[in-house]
């Protein structure tokens, strides 16, 4: 290994936690994992993917048993609640790793776990394309003029009117990382707008994310995308700077004929004065896949509102939803044995996967 390898690997150290650096330094084997929550095609996707090979997995016949002191060593999520995983921590002390089937951490990260040392890894990248689909999908839907001619049907009128392309098009993705780059890489190759991503910090993006875009924008220039966007798609994590981003004050910075998008996490957005804006005309529509309340109420406007795409968070739900997560978590335990670092390892201050290009170099020295 020459000095700039060696360099970039005493980096990587120093970013790191203890715990994680500890990791590349002890393989584990017959690691003692408890499963939490059921789901049939858990058993049979853990070993279709040799994962006894690494864990003695541990399934709970109910949450009196789950919450009896042991020495799990590990823990994957397959369905839980916020609360549920707090008393789990509170009780299970040795627990180094939590790995969640899910995208979303943000309910998982509990005071306990925060102050931990505990390495925390989620499915990122499982339902990247298949969200990506669907903004695809939600853009072809109000392109096409689907919401007028839904009213037709329903009126048993027939009245024809001209429908646009899916070109030159101008698509702003807030939130910018792999479910963003799957979207940008899947609009350029079909309907080719042009793609401006907004991140937090540029430096933080492989650099394969930058192929598909055409602007890369900082902080500091999200409103003039919000300005200049026929669809703007939300795709923030749950943190505590993004909370109640899209409310009515980033409604009105984005034009008339605009088309809201949320596939990220439902807090993000306010709900009142998204119905505020669609209902004033201050823009077009919206197609949402989350809610800040879920399920959302069956009192909510937005049921009624014509101009609105919407699905019950499950954009991502395809028939092999769980072979996707399940191969995610597969390749994060072999990681985690072999003694390197997950790939998908979370940042827990931040609440979502800080992992720069220059990490993906580190890794790429290490064999696995």
């Amino acid at each position: 290994m020459g000095i700039k390898s060696k360099e970039m690997i005493s980096r990587l150290m120093r970013i790191m936690n203890p715990a994680q650096s500890r990791a590349f330094s002890s393989a584990k084997r017959n690691i003692k994992m408890a499963i939490i929550g059921n789901n049939p095609k858990v058993p049979q996707l853990i070993e279709k993917y040799s994962c006894g090979k690494y864990i003695k997995p541990f399934y709970f016949k109910s949450e009196e048993e789950m919450m009896k002191p042991s020495d799990y060593e590990a823990a994957l999520i397959v369905n839980s609640n916020p609360k549920q995983m707090e008393q789990f921590l509170a009780v299970q002390k040795q627990i180094r790793w939590v790995h969640s089937t899910m995208a979303g951490v943000d309910w998982v990260l509990n005071d306990i776990l925060k102050k931990s040392d505990i390495l925390l890894t989620n499915a990122k990248g499982a339902f990247s394309y298949s969200l990506a689909e669907y903004i695809l999908f939600g853009i072809l839907y109000f392109q096409k003029k689907t919401p007028y001619f839904n009213i037709q049907r329903k009126n048993h009128a027939w009245a024809p009117i001209d429908v646009n392309f899916a070109t030159n098009l101008r698509v702003g993705i807030i939130g910018y990382g792999d479910i963003g780059y799957h979207t940008a890489d899947l609009l350029k190759r079909s309907i080719d707008p042009v793609i401006y991503a907004c991140c937090e910090n540029k430096k933080e993006l492989k650099e394969e994310y930058l192929d598909p875009i055409d602007h890369l924008v900082g902080p500091q220039g999200y409103g003039k995308v919000l300005k200049h966007s026929d669809y703007v798609v939300g795709i923030l994590p749950k943190t505590a700077t993004t909370a109640n981003y899209f409310n009515l004050e980033k409604f009105k910075q984005m034009k008339k004929s605009a088309i809201f998008m949320n596939i990220g996490r439902g807090v993000t957005m306010i709900e009142n004065d998204l119905v505020t804006a669609l209902k004033e005309g201050i823009i077009a529509g919206a197609v949402l896949d989350v809610f800040p309340q879920e399920p959302l109420p069956s009192t909510s406007e937005l049921y009624e509102m014509n101009n609105v795409l919407m699905t019950y968070h499950c954009a991502d739900r395809t028939p092999d939803y769980w072979e996707r997560t399940m191969k995610v978590f597969a390749r994060e335990l072999r990681c985690y044995a072999k003694g390197a670092k997950p790939i998908n390892l979370i940042s827990k201050p931040r609440g979502y996967q800080l992992l720069t290009h220059h990490m993906h170099q580190l890794l790429s020295l290490i064999h696995i």
